[in-house]
């Protein structure tokens, strides 16, 4: 399956995959949530980029055991799209529909993998950090390969959470009443209205892109296990879980609902301002989200309920025998028929994606800065221009101006290196002057960037293989580097009394992107905020 598919229109990549097998391999396109600047291109594959096809017996030819699927990027707008799946009848679905020729009405939902499990799959990572950090999540998908449950559809799990037992670990978008059911958002007849259904509660019933997911379906825990509460096989009986029928008077007694893992997922183009009108946060959040910033709404991302941040975190299932709602999940009231959804103590922000916001943005985030020692656009825009590469290398290795200038020669100049910035998100950054121009500085010409572009920018230089051209003494500089610490850096200096310092860092084998930018400050202070950074990301990474 050639790599060099990703990132081609989708239908461009359909016709080109198909020609390459004289159209003996079925090719379905799927989509699937991706940043801003890739919707309508090809974004993953199933077969895996890269992997080889299994080759029959007849002489050029192949064996194809599924068709090749191809995930295009959407966003909001397409979020059913995304999440639903066709079905023949209201209670049953097929995890692979065929999504060209299913109509949303005639679209139930069912868990959320089983309509593809490269759909939301992958490491979500705050802003800063690598994955492999700390400051990363990965959702992956099981359910395949020999871990096959009942119908062998692939679940979504949080790495690292699997070993809990199958309704444990599932995160899912909706809560099954026993039957498909309780996941069904269109009734495609009519006979249940929208505002009716068992997901009335949820967001994604709103339309408004979002959707929650969590962990446990938000059934009872009895004992440490996630039952469903029904039938004569489940049950709890002060604390122990039994057989239904053992239970003497029949009343379970003892089970618990569990604050659990739980996540609201934004598309590109959610509407963000519907939720935080909607009484859905807390003041708190909503206050710590304004502080930190808006989030980068040109990607994809999540945010994450903390356990730590309520007082109240478990509930009785059942008093006087009979079942109560959970108000940790937007599930199915068992009366009333309102939502009682505790609310969010972490909105939508620039820090707020994941666990651990206290290290990877500050309030200053967003705030711009002169970009002196910054060569990391130069060396991103390079990658795959002949011309220029060589001279970016050059000019990583050595932090040399000279090179780096040469390399903007190549690539058109300045303005096709702003371009390249703004087409790639880093909205914060802009240059106007060759590297190490005073003259052109001192004449108003400037270089800037956020210390939020220059950590993503980080990572992504990590992720082409550049982290070893840069290579500073920063400690002869000042800088406390933590034992143990690998550190491969660039530092900015002079122009306008700045002192900047890029790093890639990495302990046991994780890794973070650090960007400490001053004005006015001095080397001493800046090495001493430097050092200070990074013993608190080694705190963070070495957990």
């Amino acid at each position: 399956m050639p790599a060099d598919v990703i990132g081609m229109d989708k239908d461009e990549a359909k016709t080109a995959v198909e020609n390459a097998s004289n159209n003996k391999i079925e090719v379905i396109l799927e989509p699937r949530f991706s940043a801003k600047k890739d919707f309508g291109k090809i974004v993953a594959s199933n077969y895996i980029f890269g992997a080889p096809f299994e080759a029959s017996n007849e002489e050029n030819d192949y064996k194809i055991l599924q068709p090749i699927r191809l995930y295009y990027g959407v966003g909001a707008d397409n979020t059913e799209d995304v999440v639903t799946t066709g079905s023949g009848s209201d209670y049953d679905f097929d995890p692979h529909a065929d999504y060209a020729s299913t109509s949303k009405s005639d679209r139930s939902l069912p868990y959320i993998s089983a309509a593809g499990e490269w759909r939301v799959t992958g490491t979500y990572c705050k802003d800063g950090f690598l994955p492999g950090s700390g400051g990363c999540i990965s959702l992956i998908s099981k359910g395949q390969d020999g871990m096959k449950y009942g119908s062998g559809y692939p679940y979504l799990v949080r790495k690292g959470d699997e070993s809990n037992g199958i309704w444990n670990d599932r995160v899912t978008l909706c809560t099954p009443t026993g039957d498909i059911g309780g996941c069904i958002l269109h009734y495609k007849d009519g006979s249940i209205p929208d505002n009716e259904t068992n997901m009335r509660n949820h967001l994604l019933a709103k339309q408004w892109g979002m959707f929650e997911m969590y962990r446990g379906y938000g059934w009872p825990v009895c004992d440490g296990t996630v039952y469903r509460g029904y039938g004569e096989t489940e049950g709890c009986d002060h604390g122990q879980y039994v057989r239904t029928d053992d239970i003497p008077d029949g009343r379970q007694s003892g089970a618990t609902y569990e604050m659990d893992d739980f996540y609201v997922y934004f598309p590109v183009g959610s509407k963000i301002s519907k939720l935080e009108d909607s009484d859905y946060f807390s003041n708190k959040a909503l206050a710590a989200a304004n502080k930190a910033g808006k989030p980068d709404t040109d990607r994809p991302f999540f945010i994450m309920r903390d356990p730590k941040g309520y007082k109240t975190t478990s509930v009785e299932a059942y008093k006087n025998g009979e079942q109560t709602t959970n108000p940790f999940v937007p599930g199915i009231p068992m009366s009333g028929g309102y939502n009682p959804l505790v609310k969010m103590d972490v909105a939508p922000s620039a820090d707020a994606s994941s666990e651990d916001s206290a290290i990877a943005n500050t309030s200053q985030s967003s705030k711009k800065f002169v970009a002196a020692g910054l060569y990391l656009p130069v060396y991103l825009a390079s990658q795959g221009n002949g011309n220029a590469e060589g001279l970016a290398n050059t000019m990583m290795t050595g932090m040399d101006n000279s090179a780096g200038n040469q390399a903007v020669g190549a690539l058109g100049g300045w303005s096709a290196v702003n371009s390249w910035l703004s087409s790639h998100g880093y909205s914060g950054t802009s240059f106007n002057r060759d590297f190490g121009d005073v003259q052109a500085s001192n004449a108003g010409y400037e270089n800037y960037s956020t210390a939020r572009d220059a950590a993503r920018m980080l990572v992504a230089v990590d992720a082409v293989g550049g982290t070893g051209l840069m290579n500073t003494d920063i400690a002869s500089e000042g800088v406390v580097i933590p034992s143990g610490m690998t550190v491969h850096a660039h530092r900015g200096m002079g122009i306008q009394n700045t002192w900047n310092y890029f790093a890639i860092v990495e302990v046991n084998g994780n890794k973070a992107a650090v960007s400490v930018v001053t004005q006015n400050q001095g080397q001493d202070r800046a090495a001493q905020l430097m050092s200070q950074v990074l013993a608190s990301v080694d705190s963070t990474l070495c957990k």
